[in-house]
């Protein structure tokens, strides 16, 4: 893994702050994630393409934990605006006047033992802006994907090869895209290439960043949508994982 010293005037994102779990509810994935807040029976999320924020009903289907503090549910699971999972909206965590966000970090050992209160997070985070093909910080996307990614773009915004000619030009390999729900590269072995991860700021809200094109949702499954650039958007975690 590469160990970079990001500039300081590369934007980052939020501060991570741990919260203690108590009461488990769903399939946590070793990782650190971030946490929304379950308030009066709704949860704040972004939409998935136009970032536009919306409070979708809970549903308790998704990941959700209980803690001293209340109900919190996982960012970036998806919702419809009725609760439905798999909706058009991504679960976003509130950033704190103090430029925190809570977060849960589920270990190796054990499915999800959490960590004490009270003790950051430290990650390196940076932070992309949403519906750019430029990379915050002059940073390559380096992460490589077996998938196919077929997009409006030529040339490829990382650099990639096309394997197609187009429209729509397509993209296999390092740099092709990135959309897995903890905004991490990795190399062909699976193994983390950077020490940072990607995020997206909008409206006082934080979700991981993907670089991807938009998406179909109709006819099932969710697929990519060929006639659209690949940008930086928020991870879409019924899309498919590359």
């Amino acid at each position: 893994m590469l160990k970079i010293e990001i500039p300081s005037n590369v934007p980052r994102g939020a501060r991570l702050s741990a919260i203690a779990g108590i009461e488990y509810h769903g399939e946590w994935a070793d990782g650190v994630h971030r946490l929304a807040p379950l308030v009066h029976g709704k949860v704040a999320a972004l939409h998935l393409e136009t970032l536009d924020l919306a409070t979708c009903d809970f549903n308790e289907q998704i990941d959700w934990v209980g803690t001293d503090d209340g109900v919190f549910v996982r960012v970036g699971a998806t919702l419809s605006l009725d609760g439905e999972p798999g909706g058009s909206y991504t679960i976003a965590a509130p950033i704190n006047d103090d430029g925190a966000v809570p977060a849960l970090r589920v270990g190796e050992s054990d499915n999800a033992p959490g960590i004490p209160a009270d003790i950051e997070l430290h990650t390196a985070i940076i932070r992309e802006e949403g519906n750019s093909p430029v990379n915050a910080g002059g940073f390559r996307l380096l992460h490589f994907t077996q998938s196919v990614i077929c997009s409006s773009d030529n040339p490829h915004p990382d650099g990639a090869r096309p394997i197609s000619g187009g429209p729509p030009w397509c993209y296999t390999g390092e740099g092709a895209a990135l959309n897995n729900r903890f905004g991490v590269q990795f190399d062909r072995y699976g193994r983390r290439i950077y020490d940072f991860e990607h995020v997206l700021w909008y409206s006082g809200y934080e979700v991981i960043a993907s670089k991807r094109p938009n998406t179909k949702r109709y006819p099932v499954p969710v697929r990519w949508s060929t006639t659209t650039p690949i940008r930086w958007r928020p991870y879409h975690e019924t899309a498919p994982q590359v």
